[in-house]
């Protein structure tokens, strides 16, 4: 149902049978599936043969001048080990792979009392996985597609909802159930970069575990309709119709220090 409505109100938007996503023109139809691969649920593996993994909510899959870069908040993975974070590389959750680097938002002086400092990052370099097609998995990350923060845009906020999940080690069994849903601009907030949307859907379901959620927005330039990224989900909640993101503007800063740190590393 959050998908059909989703596609109308596309429709209604651009008045076309396809959108541009990074380099590819993708029906209308086929963007609530297409959009749905760059959404990630986070596993941690565990020493615990009995419960062999936790699951962490979800993360934001990028591709960025040749690697895979993985977003999520600290808090989500606080009290496991950066090399213990795995994501399913295929729908059925059969292959987990980690990342090549962890690289966390540094903290400073100044920063410390910012929320964008809860944001980290796993790199992910596809030569090292014998996966195939293992980049598609990761949003190709065009720039000037991102949102540059026009209240009026149309957002799509994916997730996995930790309620909506349903997982039995002793068959064992594990059912996931990916959101899709619609979001309307509210108001900025008081932190730098934090944005408050009110969800438009149909279906009610507590937030948690929708944090480190891709936030997507459709935009127009020159005739040009494209969905490109506005930035991460950092927290919902159980009993309000609103949820909070990081633009991408933050985004753009851990970036930066990814290729800082892959460059002093050599």
């Amino acid at each position: 149902m959050e998908e059909t409505l989703f596609v109308q109100n596309i429709l209604g938007r651009v008045g076309r049978r396809a959108v541009r996503v990074g380099q590819m023109w993708v029906p209308i139809e086929q963007v609530p599936d297409f959009l749905a691969r760059f959404s990630k649920q986070i596993f941690a593996l565990n020493s615990d043969r009995d419960h062999p993994y936790s699951l962490l909510g979800t993360a934001t899959a990028i591709r960025y001048r040749g690697r895979g870069v993985l977003f999520c908040c600290k808090h989500q993975i606080k009290g496991y080990d950066p090399d213990d974070i795995v994501i399913p590389t295929d729908k059925h959750g059969k292959i987990l792979v980690g990342g090549t680097r962890f690289i966390p938002m540094p903290v400073n002086d100044q920063n410390r009392d910012e929320e964008f400092t809860d944001i980290c990052a796993f790199v992910f370099d596809p030569s090292k996985y014998d996966v195939p097609n293992f980049e598609y998995g990761f949003y190709d990350f065009v720039e000037r597609d991102c949102w540059t923060g026009s209240v009026d845009s149309e957002f799509i906020l994916l997730g996995y909802p930790t309620r909506l999940r349903n997982v039995d080690y002793d068959i064992p069994h594990i059912a996931l159930k990916q959101v899709t849903f619609r979001g309307r601009y509210s108001a900025a907030s008081h932190a730098v970069g934090l944005h408050r949307l009110q969800m438009q859907r149909t279906a009610q379901f507590s937030t948690d575990g929708m944090s480190g959620g891709p936030v997507f927005h459709l935009g127009l330039r020159d005739d040009d309709h494209h969905i490109g990224l506005a930035g991460i989900v950092m927290r919902g909640s159980d009993t309000s119709e609103f949820i909070h993101f990081m633009d991408v503007q933050a985004l753009f800063s851990i970036l930066r220090f990814v290729d800082t740190t892959i460059a002093q590393d050599g």
